[in-house]
């Protein structure tokens, strides 16, 4: 399709669409609006108008990687009745999207991000760190968790997460497959748990 043939809307999905496919293929070196043009059968300048240059669109494709994150750990943490079980399920959703998503999850976190742990806090909701804070939040009012600030919690529980994810994504724990990997976040998640549960 040509560069005509796109709205402005249209061509800024199909253009993060098409960055996100060869984010996964080719990691973070291998984007830029040249890779983007060829995919979507679009011009150099189309893409570069519509997302701007390299460094805005890779800060494009984290922000949609980190959408797409958010939602994931929100839907695994609201399935079912039991909150002991939703919390192992959470943070095994981040595990398995940084396994299934390495480069997306590398880009994320490859920005300066948050300087001040204070600042983490006053992060919207829309974030995923949002979201988590969000979460332990529920959990503590639900009794699973400790009383105590809660973005101090969420910090705990985003690190321990993260470290985990950031392993198991780079395979410097040797090839693990996602049954033995779900194992082991969750025994990492239910220490973790009895660490932050009320005394």
């Amino acid at each position: 399709m040509g560069a005509r043939g796109y709205h402005h809307g249209d061509l800024a999905r199909a253009a993060i669409e098409h960055g996100l496919a060869a984010l996964d293929e080719r990691g973070a070196e291998g984007v830029g609006a040249s890779e983007i043009a060829r995919r979507a059968g679009v011009t150099h300048a189309a893409v570069y108008k519509t997302l701007g240059a390299r460094p805005a669109l890779l800060e494009a494709l984290a922000a949609a990687c980190m959408d797409e994150l958010r939602d994931t750990m929100r839907r695994a943490a609201s399935r079912g009745d039991d909150a002991r079980a939703r919390f192992l399920t959470g943070g095994w959703s981040v595990v398995r999207y940084a396994m299934r998503h390495p480069h997306r999850y590398r880009l994320m976190f490859a920005s300066p991000g948050v300087k001040d742990p204070n600042e983490l806090a006053d992060l919207p909701t829309d974030t995923p760190f949002g979201a988590l804070l969000a979460l332990v939040e529920r959990w503590q009012a639900e009794g699973l968790l400790r009383e105590g600030p809660p973005e101090e919690l969420a910090l705990t529980i985003f690190t321990s997460t993260h470290g985990l994810a950031s392993l198991l994504a780079s395979g410097r724990l040797g090839p693990i497959g996602e049954r033995r990997a779900r194992s082991l976040a969750d025994r990492v998640h239910t220490d973790l748990l009895d660490g932050l549960s009320p005394a």
